[in-house]
């Protein structure tokens, strides 16, 4: 049973925008993406199967030099990276961007704006919520500093909605 593929993102001109590998529904999430996948599924293309996983990462690094990458002026995909285990040749912009998010730059107010709208009115199933209950069991004690500052903010939250 192949249990890896390689698949790619197309543009509505059928050309690849992105290269990965992926097992299971991989090429159809969002989770942990930075490149958008597309909108409309048919255009996500799985474009060979693999048991062995070392093979799928082979053939990933085969397609992106092929395609080369923007970030690198080399092509038209948008990874960036290589391909292969992690981020294994991250370019320099790529290597800048990650430095600024591990620096504490907080995201813009419009980008918190829309995260919060595309939030309301979801409800997490039984399942999640379970799974929620058990990490915040095993987290580490909370200091009564940061309890304070909970208490502060859920104070104001609260007289936030009394006002409006």
């Amino acid at each position: 049973m192949s249990e890896f593929y390689v698949y790619a993102y197309l543009r509505t001109d059928g050309s690849p925008y992105y290269i990965g590998k992926g097992k299971e529904k991989r090429a159809y999430s969002n989770n942990s993406r930075i490149t958008p996948k597309p909108k409309d599924n048919s255009r996500i293309q799985i474009l060979e199967y693999f048991t062995d996983e070392s093979k799928a990462f082979t053939k990933e690094k085969e397609l992106i030099a092929q395609y080369g990458r923007k970030d690198q002026g080399t092509g038209i995909l948008w990874n960036l990276s290589d391909g292969g285990e992690g981020n294994a040749n991250p370019s320099e912009e790529t290597r800048r961007k990650l430095r600024e998010s591990h620096l504490g730059k907080k995201p813009s107010e419009e980008t918190r704006r829309r995260l919060k709208e595309s939030r309301l009115g979801k409800k997490h199933s039984e399942e999640t919520k379970k799974k929620m209950s058990i990490s915040q069991r095993n987290r580490s004690p909370i200091s009564e500093e940061t309890r304070e500052k909970i208490r502060v903010a859920s104070k104001k939250r609260e007289e936030s909605k009394r006002n409006k």
